[in-house]
């Protein structure tokens, strides 16, 4: 009995203990994994709408909290694209992006859907992730998909931010009229980066292809002094740690106006990191709990908001790629944490000169291999009702954007709806 509450309040205390061949192995794992995390943290604040720096600070602490109370050693956390198009659409209506209001509402959204989360590990009601069912995760993640490709054409081409629509095309052309040399530089970062990133991963998928096309970017960059010819790049980004401090102050309105968002990406986030963990447990036969998870990742969401970032999540690539170096344990993620730890410190300034082009395609260059349209539609013809429900979530989605919370509960209500039609269905059709 104690030993079993000692598991679920200091799971990490059950650890096996390492051993110097194990450290080293972890070690090189939390090394290959930071340095493909940098890059994608500073991506994935830029997707949420946040400051860059703020990536940065989601990827270290709540990655710490996340491995020492989750249930999975092998499970990356940290900021993932799915979660960061969720944050921004969440807050897109009640703010700015970027502004002080919308980090404000980011952060109380991190520490509501922990909350959540932690409330619904400690209940062990980790099942009820479940409600969103396979079908409605399909078609939200197609439709999500989409949308951050969408969303990161105009930074990946160096066009000013636009509302896609019939007349896009026509708006593209005017911006690349008025500041040809500005376009035709980014361009070439954004899609030069992107061919790159696709090469990499069919003929060298060992290699770090992130961290080489962003080494390359910041030195062409920087070289060329191409931040004076107009090519956005990162900027000067806060030397130091982030302290823990109390989240800002908003209105009563706007706190209940987070609450139905943070429970979408309570259910959605955990869902993502719920696949990930089964993956792994069943690829190299490691332990899981869906109870424990739920805790660790609303403590990791919680920690995130006190650092003043935005919701984290489980990341199945970059787990993928902590297995595949050889991680043996949560120490890899540890070591991971302390290499973000020392980039905060001392390498901010190499990061200046790293063209946003390049940070669009490392959020298009994976989000790519989630669309997978042709599955669905063979779903409605193989399986009609979970077909039509995953349809409908994809339309829903698409639609309602930029609520993309709409199309989960559209989703939700298919589901709930075609689940009532197969249980009644057959006592209708017994009746004489």
């Amino acid at each position: 009995m104690a030993d079993s509450r000692v598991r679920r309040l200091l799971p990490f205390l059950c650890w096996p203990r390492p051993t110097a061949a194990s450290l080293r192995k972890d070690a090189w794992a939390g090394l290959s994994v930071a340095l493909v995390l940098i890059p994608q943290s500073l991506a994935y604040a830029t997707l949420a709408g946040m400051p860059p720096e703020t990536g940065l600070y989601a990827a270290m602490l709540p990655a710490v909290v996340g491995i020492l109370w989750g249930s999975s050693t092998l499970l990356a956390v940290g900021p993932v694209a799915l979660t960061s198009l969720l944050t921004s659409a969440v807050l897109l209506p009640l703010a700015a992006p970027g502004g002080s209001q919308w980090v404000s509402l980011a952060i109380w959204l991190a520490i509501y859907s922990g909350l959540i989360q932690l409330v619904l590990g400690v209940l062990r009601l980790g099942a009820i992730a479940h409600i969103v069912s396979d079908s409605v995760i399909a078609g939200f993640i197609n439709a999500a998909a989409m949308i951050i490709i969408l969303s990161q054409i105009p930074p990946l081409l160096g066009l000013p931010p636009m509302a896609f629509s019939l007349d896009w095309p026509l708006q593209a052309l005017a911006a690349a009229r008025e500041s040809p040399l500005q376009v035709m530089l980014t361009s070439a970062f954004g899609l030069g980066a992107l061919c790159l990133l696709g090469l990499q991963r069919r003929l060298a998928p060992r290699l770090p292809g992130v961290l080489l096309v962003c080494v390359g970017g910041i030195a062409v960059s920087g070289l060329g002094h191409l931040a004076e010819h107009g090519v956005a790049v990162v900027g000067t980004i806060p030397q130091g740690v982030p302290g823990l401090e109390a989240p800002p102050g908003i209105t009563a309105s706007q706190h209940l106006a987070l609450l139905s968002g943070a429970l979408i990406v309570a259910l959605i986030s955990f869902t993502e990191a719920m696949s990930s963990c089964r993956i792994l447990s069943k690829k190299f036969n490691t332990p899981w709990s869906e109870n424990q998870e739920l805790i660790g990742q609303g403590l990791a969401k919680i920690a995130s908001g006190f650092s003043g970032a935005f919701p984290v999540s489980g990341s199945f690539s970059r787990s993928a790629l902590n297995a595949y170096v050889g991680a043996t344990s949560g120490w890899s993620a540890l070591f991971a944490s302390v290499c973000i730890f020392a980039c905060l410190l001392w390498a901010t300034g190499y990061l200046f000169h790293l063209p946003r082009a390049i940070l669009a395609a490392i959020i298009i260059a994976p989000v790519v291999g989630l669309i997978n349209l042709r599955a669905v539609l063979r779903s409605v013809r193989t399986e009609p009702a979970d077909g039509l429900v995953a349809l409908a979530t994809f339309v829903a989605t698409l639609a309602s954007t930029p609520s993309l919370h709409w199309g989960v509960l559209a989703g939700l209500a298919a589901s709930f709806c075609s689940r009532a039609w197969r249980r009644f269905r057959p006592a209708k059709a017994a009746r004489p």
